[in-house]
C-alpha cells in the first residue's frame, strides 16, 4: 500500500484483500472510473472505500462524498471518519435531512420565504443604520441657526426626504421582523468563527451541532451549510443525491461542479430502488380537487389574461371525478371496509402491453365536454398556476397571509403534462393509490418510474469519480444496465475471507414454496419440523426471514419452543425488540425472531458479538408479484430483450436473500450457520426443478459452499457444526 493511502488508513492491520481492494480503488479513481466493489459483510468495505478516496481527492483537488440509505451505517461512517481524523486531519461534515435539523417546523417553500426576507431585513437594517449616519452628519455640517437662507432651505428639504425615506424604511423592517427566521438571523449577523473551529476539530454528529445552535439560538441546519465549502468528506443519505434539486443546492454550498467530486454509495444494491422513488411522480385527489376550486376562485384575474377558465375547470374536474369514480367501482364487496393508512395500488393499466384505461376514458370524457386542444390548456394551466403560485408567495412574504400557500392548479397541471408526454413511453407506468384516512377514502394517481435512467444516468456520467460498494452487488453487468452507467467500470470483488470452518450453509431438500402450494398442510408441517429443530439445535439467536410477513406470523405461532420468540411487525418500529434480542444474545443465551426478507431486519442491522447465529431463509421470497412489479419487469424487457425476468425480480430477490444471509458471521473470530429452506436453492436444483431453481443465480464462490442436506438430517448438521465449534453440550 502507498505511503498515500497509509496516511488515511487508521487500523494497526489490514483485514485480507483489504490492502489489494485499496490499491485498485485508488488508481481505478485516478483514471476517472466508475468502481464496483462487492465485498462480504464484515470485511471492512467502507474503509476500502473511503481511504482510497480521500487520498485521491487530496492529490487531485476533489471533495469526497459518501451516502447511505441505511441510518446504522452513517453511525459508522461517523465512527470511522473519527479514527481517520485522529490520524489525517481530515474536515468532516454531516448532512442530515433539513427538518432533522432545522428548528422551526416549516416546510422548503415557507422556508425559502423566510430566508428571502430574512436577509431583505438584514440588508433593510443596514440601510437605516446608514441614512441615520447621514442625517446625523447632516445636522453636525449645518452653518446656524438661520433655517430661512436659501441652503438651509434645501438642507431642511434634503433632510425631510431623507426622513421620509428612513420612515418608509422602517415601516418595512416593522413587517418583516413578522415574518423571518430569527435563528437564520442569529447565524447571518454572528461572526462564527468560533464555530467553525468547533466543529472542525472533531467529526460532529447532527446532534451535537443541533445542541450547539440550539444553546446560541440559532439554525444548524444554515451553520453546517455555511461550513461545507471547507470539508474534505460529507457523509449524506441517499436524497441529496439522486434528488437533482437538493444536490444542486449540495454542489452550490461546497462551490463544485459534479466533475469536482467522488461519491461512494454505501449498500449500493438499493439505487435504483431509491432513484425510482424520486424519478416517479404523484398527484393527490385533493391537488385535483383544488385545481378545478382555486380556477374558480381566480376566475376573473385568468379572464383577464384571455385564458379557457371554464375548460380549465371542467377539465381538472373531469379528471377529479374520474379519478373517484375508478377507484370506488375497482373495490370489491367489503374491500372498502379493509383499507387502512398504507396505500394500496389499484390497477388502471396492463402491465405488459400498457393499454392505459384511465387515460382513454379521461380522454374521452374530455373530448365529450367539448375541450379541443388539450395539450394546449394544460400549457395554459401551467402558467395561470404559475402566476398564482408567485401572488401567493408575495402573499406570505409581505404577511398579508398566514401560511405559505402552493397553487395546486400548477402541480396538477404539470402532472397532466408530463402524463400525457408519456403515455406511450414504455419506461413510465401509471397506477391509482387508495387509503384510508379519517375515516374518508383517499387516492392519488401515480407514474411510476419503472428504469429510473433518467436520474442515474446523467449523475454516473458527471461525476469524476464513484464507487458502489455492497455486500451483494453482483452481477455487475445488471447493476451497470440498471443504472445505465456508459462509461468505463472497475469490477472489483472480494469474497468472505474468514475461516472456512466457522460457517455451515445448507440447503434444505424441501418441495419449493410456490406461492399456489404455500397453504398445502403437508409442505407447512415440513416446514414447521425444520424450524422447530433449527430453533432446538443452534446454539445462539435465530433469524427466520419469511417471503410474506403473513408466513411470518403463522409460523410463529405454529413452532413449539420455551425460548423467547420475537416477530418483526408490518408498520411497527423493530428497534425495541432488536434491543433486546440483540441483549439475549450477546449474554449467551438464545432467542428467534420471524421476519420477512423485504422488511427491515435483512440490511444495514449489524449482528455482531453472537447477536446472530443462525439465518434461516424460507423460501426464494421473490417481491410481491403485482401490476406495478410485473411493469417493472415489462420495461426491463422492452430495453433488454430476454432479461426482464432477471433484472426486475429475479437478481433483487437474490440480493435480499444474500444480504439476509450476510447477517451472520461477522468477524474472524464469528461463527454462524444459513439455512436455505427451500429445494430451489439445492445443487442439484437445476436438473430437479430446472427453471425454477435459483441455485445458479448465486456467485459463483457461495455455491461452492452450498451442502444439500434431507429435511431429516438439518439438525444433525447443526449438531455437529455446533460441536465442533462450541464443543459438545454438558
Amino acid at each position: 500500500m502507498t505511503s498515500s493511502l497509509m496516511n488515511f488508513f487508521p487500523k494497526p492491520t489490514c483485514y485480507p484483500n483489504q490492502e489489494e481492494a485499496m490499491d485498485s480503488i485508488y488508481k481505478a479513481i485516478l483514471d476517472k472510473k466508475i468502481i464496483m466493489f462487492e465485498g462480504a459483510c464484515g470485511t471492512g468495505k467502507t474503509l476500502s472505500a473511503l481511504v482510497p478516496s480521500l487520498a485521491a481527492a487530496q492529490k487531485l483537488g476533489k471533495v469526497v462524498i459518501i451516502a447511505t440509505n441505511v441510518h446504522q451505517q452513517m453511525l459508522q461512517f461517523f465512527e470511522e471518519s473519527r479514527e481517520i481524523k485522529q490520524k489525517q486531519d481530515i474536515k468532516v461534515a454531516i448532512l442530515k435531512g433539513k427538518k432533522h435539523m432545522c428548528p422551526r417546523d416549516e416546510d422548503y417553500e415557507t422556508c425559502s420565504v423566510l430566508r428571502e426576507n430574512t436577509y431583505e431585513l438584514i440588508g433593510k437594517e443596514r440601510e437605516i443604520i446608514e441614512l441615520e449616519s447621514r442625517l446625523d452628519l447632516q445636522q453636525e455640517l449645518e452653518p446656524g441657526p438661520d433655517r430661512s437662507a436659501p441652503g438651509s432651505v434645501r438642507t431642511m428639504s434634503g433632510e425631510l426626504s431623507r426622513m421620509a425615506e428612513l420612515n418608509e424604511i422602517e415601516k418595512r423592517v416593522r413587517e418583516l421582523r413578522d415574518r423571518h427566521c430569527s435563528y437564520l438571523y442569529k447565524v447571518a449577523i454572528s461572526d462564527i468563527e468560533d464555530f467553525s473551529a468547533w466543529y472542525y476539530e472533531d467529526v460532529r454528529t447532527p446532534e451535537d451541532l443541533n445542541e450547539w445552535a440550539y444553546e446560541r439560538g440559532m439554525c444548524s441546519y444554515e451553520l453546517v451549510k455555511r461550513q461545507m465549502i471547507h470539508a474534505d468528506l460529507i457523509i449524506c443519505n441517499y436524497h441529496h443525491i439522486l434528488n437533482f434539486d437538493i444536490l444542486s443546492n449540495l454542489l452550490g454550498w461546497i462551490d463544485r461542479g459534479l466533475d469536482d467530486v467522488i461519491i461512494i454509495f454505501d449498500e449500493a444494491h438499493n439505487i435504483e430502488s431509491a432513484a425510482r422513488s424520486h424519478s416517479s411522480m404523484m398527484l393527490p385527489e385533493y391537488s385535483l380537487q383544488h385545481a378545478y376550486e382555486e380556477v374558480t376562485a381566480n376566475e376573473a384575474m385568468g379572464r383577464n389574461d384571455s385564458y379557457r377558465i371554464r375548460d380549465m375547470e371542467v377539465f381538472f374536474k373531469t379528471m377529479h371525478l374520474h379519478l373517484k369514480d375508478t377507484y370506488e367501482s375497482r373495490l370489491e364487496f367489503g374491500e372498502r371496509e379493509r383499507l387502512s393508512s398504507t396505500w394500496k395500488d389499484v390497477s388502471i393499466c396492463d402491465p405488459k402491453h400498457k393499454n392505459d384505461y384511465f387515460l382513454h376514458r379521461l380522454l374521452e370524457q374530455v373530448e365529450e365536454a367539448g375541450i379541443t386542444d388539450l395539450g394546449e390548456l394544460i400549457e395554459e394551466a401551467v402558467e395561470l398556476g404559475q402566476f398564482l403560485d408567485d401572488f401567493y408567495k408575495d402573499q406570505y412574504k409581505n404577511g398579508h397571509a398566514g401560511r405559505r400557500k402552493r397553487s395546486q392548479l400548477l402541480r396538477s397541471a404539470e402532472f397532466a403534462r408530463f402524463y400525457l408526454e408519456h403515455a406511450a413511453d414504455p419506461i413510465y407506468y401509471p397506477i391509482l393509490n387508495l387509503r384510508m384516512r379519517d375515516g374518508e377514502m383517499e387516492g392519488r394517481i401515480e407514474l411510476v418510474s419503472c428504469i429510473p435512467r433518467n436520474i442515474t444516468a446523467p449523475l454516473f456520467s458527471s461525476l469524476y469519480s464513484s464507487i458502489l460498494m455492497s455486500a451483494t452487488l453482483k452481477p455487475f453487468h445488471v447493476m451497470g444496465a440498471s443504472l445505465a452507467i456508459k462509461r468505463q467500470v472497475e469490477e472489483i470483488a472480494f469474497g468472505l475471507t474468514f475461516p472456512e470452518d466457522n460457517r455451515l450453509t445448507i440447503a434444505v431438500n424441501i418441495p419449493p414454496l410456490f406461492a399456489r402450494n404455500r397453504d398445502d398442510p403437508i409442505i407447512i408441517e415440513q416446514v414447521t419440523y425444520a424450524l422447530n429443530d433449527i430453533i432446538h439445535c443452534s446454539r445462539g439467536n435465530i433469524l427466520v426471514f419469511f417471503q410474506s410477513y403473513h408466513e411470518a406470523l403463522m409460523y410463529k405461532d405454529r413452532i413449539t419452543t420455551d425460548i423467547p420468540v420475537y416477530l418483526d411487525e408490518v408498520g411497527t418500529s423493530s428497534q425495541k425488540i432488536r434491543e433486546e434480542f440483540f441483549q439475549i444474545g450477546e449474554s449467551g443465551h438464545k432467542a428467534v425472531i420471524f421476519s420477512y426478507l423485504w422488511g427491515t431486519l435483512t440490511e444495514g442491522v449489524d449482528y455482531k458479538e453472537g447477536r446472530g447465529r443462525t439465518v434461516v431463509i424460507v423460501g426464494v421470497g421473490y417481491p410481491a408479484l403485482n401490476d406495478r412489479m410485473r411493469a417493472i419487469e415489462s420495461a426491463y424487457e422492452h430495453e433488454f430483450a430476454g432479461h426482464g425476468w432477471d433484472y426486475a425480480i429475479q437478481v433483487p430477490a437474490i440480493r435480499k436473500i444474500r444480504q439476509a444471509m450476510g447477517r451472520v458471521i461477522r468477524s474472524p473470530t464469528d461463527h454462524g450457520v444459513r439455512i436455505l429452506l427451500d429445494g430451489r436453492f439445492t445443487t442439484s436444483s437445476p436438473r430437479q426443478w430446472k427453471k425454477y431453481s435459483v441455485f445458479n443465480a448465486f456467485p459463483q464462490e457461495e455455491r461452492e459452499e452450498i451442502i444439500d442436506v434431507e429435511l431429516e438430517k438439518v439438525k444433525f448438521s447443526l449438531m455437529n457444526f455446533f460441536n465442533d465449534i462450541q464443543g459438545p453440550v454438558d
